[in-house]
C-alpha cells in the first residue's frame, strides 16, 4: 500500500475502479478528502489511469488491492475515517451462483464490517446495495420506498438480486450485534440502495448495465420485457458523498432512483433523442407491456440532496459519451 502522510478523513472505497466507484474517488478528491482506491491490481497502470488523472499533485490518492473475499481489510484499512464499499460481482448470470455471486457479495461486505468494528478510527461505512433489494423484478405492488425490501427467491436464475438482498441483510444482522458491543459499535453504517445505473463514464470501459443499452442499439439485441428504476451515475455517487457528510444518514438506507422505465422506453427515448442516427435496434418484444410502478425516495430530500438527473439528460449525456469514444457508431439518416 502506498501511505498518505497525512490520514485525517481518509476515505477507503472499494471497487474504486468501477463504473460508479471511479465517480465516488473523484468526488472525494473534488472535496480534498484523502483517498485510499482498493483496486483488483494495484500494479495495473493501465487501469489506474482515470483515478491517477484526478489527483493532479499525487498526494491525496493511494492504491491497495487483492481479492474481494480474501484481502486483509483489517490490515488494509488501519487509520482509515470512512468506508465506502461498492465492491461487488455484477452478474446477472453465473454456472456457479453462490460461488462467483453471492457469498463474495456477502463475505465481502461482512469483512469489511468486521474489519471496521476493530479499526477505532473508522466513523461510518456505506455500502452499496441495489434498488433490487427494494423492489422485486416484475413487481405489481404500486409504490416502494426506502424501508421496502425485495424478496428474490430463485439464487439460480436471479443470482445478483439475491445477492445484494442477503448481503446487506447480513450487514444489517451484523451492526445490530455489534452495537450491543462498546468496544466495537464506533461506527454508523448507511446503505445506498441504487436502481438501474446509466449515464456518461469517466473511463472508455463499458460497464455491464451500459453494455447492456450498447447491445440494444448496435445488435438489435431484444430488450427484456420489463419496467426497472433507472438513476444516473452522477447521482448514486452524490448519494454516497450526502451519506458520508449528514450523521442524519446515519443507519438509514437510501434509495435512489429518478424513473421507472422499461428497456423499451431506454431504447426509444435514445432514439428520439439522436433523430439523426440510424441505430441498430429491435425493440419488439414479447407479451403485455409490463406494470410501472412508482420508486420513492422518503429520506433523499430530507437530506438535502436537490433534483435528480432526469432521465433524458442520463440517457443524451451517455449516448455522447459512447459516440465520442466510437463505441457506438450509427450511421447517419440520409
Amino acid at each position: 500500500m502506498i501511505s498518505i502522510e497525512n490520514n485525517d478523513n481518509l476515505v477507503a472505497v472499494t471497487g474504486a475502479t468501477g463504473y460508479l466507484g471511479t465517480y465516488i474517488v473523484r468526488d472525494l478528491l473534488e472535496k480534498n478528502y484523502n483517498v485510499l482506491a482498493f483496486v483488483r491490481d494495484p500494479k495495473n497502470e493501465e487501469k489506474l489511469k482515470t483515478l491517477k488523472s484526478f489527483d493532479s499533485t499525487g498526494s491525496k490518492l493511494s492504491f491497495t488491492g487483492g481479492d474481494l473475499e480474501t484481502i486483509d481489510y483489517e490490515k488494509e484499512l488501519k487509520n482509515v475515517s470512512y468506508v465506502i464499499h461498492t465492491a461487488t460481482p455484477f452478474k446477472y448470470s453465473s454456472p456457479d451462483p453462490w460461488g462467483e455471486v453471492i457469498n463474495p457479495a456477502i463475505n465481502g461486505t461482512l469483512g469489511v464490517l468486521k474489519a471496521a468494528s476493530k479499526i477505532s478510527t473508522i466513523k461510518k461505512v456505506i455500502v452499496t446495495s441495489s434498488g433490487l433489494a427494494v423492489y422485486d423484478i416484475g413487481t405489481k405492488k404500486p409504490e416502494s420506498n426506502d424501508d421496502d425490501w425485495s424478496n428474490p427467491q430463485d439464487p439460480i436464475n436471479q443470482p445478483y438480486p439475491y445477492s445484494k438482498v442477503a448481503a446487506e441483510k447480513k450487514a444489517w444482522e451484523y451492526l445490530k450485534e455489534n452495537n450491543e458491543n462498546p468496544n466495537s459499535n464506533h461506527f454508523k453504517l448507511v446503505v445506498i440502495n441504487p436502481t438501474y445505473i446509466l449515464g456518461p463514464a469517466l473511463s472508455p470501459v463499458v460497464n455491464e448495465s451500459v453494455g447492456t443499452i450498447v447491445r440494444h442499439l448496435t445488435l438489435a439485441e431484444k430488450p427484456r420485457n420489463v419496467a426497472i428504476g433507472v438513476v444516473d451515475v452522477r447521482d448514486v455517487s452524490k448519494a454516497h458523498l450526502i451519506a458520508l457528510e449528514n450523521d442524519n444518514a446515519d443507519d438509514q438506507r437510501l434509495l435512489v432512483c429518478e424513473k421507472v422505465a422499461t428497456f423499451k422506453d431506454i431504447t426509444n427515448t435514445i432514439i428520439q433523442l439522436f433523430p439523426q442516427y440510424k441505430f441498430n435496434t429491435n425493440t419488439l418484444v414479447d407479451g403485455p407491456e409490463p406494470f410501472i410502478f412508482k420508486l420513492k425516495s422518503n429520506k433523499l430530500d430530507k437530506l438535502n440532496f436537490g433534483q435528480l438527473i432526469p432521465f433524458e439528460e442520463t440517457l443524451k449525456s451517455m449516448v455522447l459519451h459512447l459516440l465520442d469514444l466510437q463505441i457506438v457508431k450509427p450511421d447517419l439518416k440520409n
